[in-house]
């Protein structure tokens, strides 16, 4: 993928992970009571992901709509490392394209930069978040496990963060690198298999 320059500040991405590690302490007095999922509970797992979002996105002075797939397939490896691959499909009114399979490397709690900004993975109570931040806004994904008897379950959800006063989040293109202002977004479906 070819990516822009950069103009992403890294205190937007750690106020982003502070955001979500408050969000996550927060639960019930039944969640508290229950034994909580562990990074390595989750070692050797392979997760597959898919999510579907429509957008108005501008590019060039023009407004159009377009829905987003976004295929994940994730491997947790050992001592915090996650390997991931991630292939996007766009459908506009001049169809579909399909950009090409990325593959990836890093370590929960450590933050990157992504040549277009910053990016991080995170662990915190049974829930794994991947924050990648752009020039302007941020997005968040979210990987919730839970036990269903002996067996591991996951859901996932994905939103998109704005900065203050802002309304409108400017990124690259997931399919050509190109700078593009998202100006509406929001998620159709979500789903989240998890195997060994």
């Amino acid at each position: 993928m070819t990516l822009g320059p950069v103009r992403a500040s890294c205190s937007f991405v750690l106020g982003i992970v502070m955001l979500v590690i408050s969000a996550h302490s927060k639960g019930d007095a039944r969640e508290e009571l229950s034994d909580p999922i562990r990074f390595t509970d989750l070692e050797g797992a392979k997760i597959d992901a898919k999510f579907v979002s429509e957008q108005v996105v501008q590019r060039g002075g023009l407004e159009s709509p377009v829905t987003v797939e976004e295929d994940w397939s994730i491997r947790i490896e050992v001592r915090g490392k996650i390997a991931w691959d991630y292939r996007p499909t766009s459908h506009t009114v001049t169809g579909p394209r399909t950009g090409r399979t990325n593959s990836f490397r890093a370590s929960v709690g450590v933050a990157w930069d992504t040549g277009t900004g910053q990016a991080i993975w995170q662990f915190s109570d049974g829930k794994l978040t991947f924050i990648r931040s752009y020039e302007s806004g941020a997005f968040r994904t979210v990987f919730a496990f839970a036990y269903d008897g002996n067996n591991l379950t996951c859901g996932a959800s994905k939103s998109i963060f704005r900065e203050q006063g802002k309304t409108e989040t400017r990124v690259n293109s997931i399919i050509t690198g190109d700078p593009i202002t998202i100006l509406d977004w929001k998620l159709v479906s979500s789903n989240c298999r998890l195997t060994r």
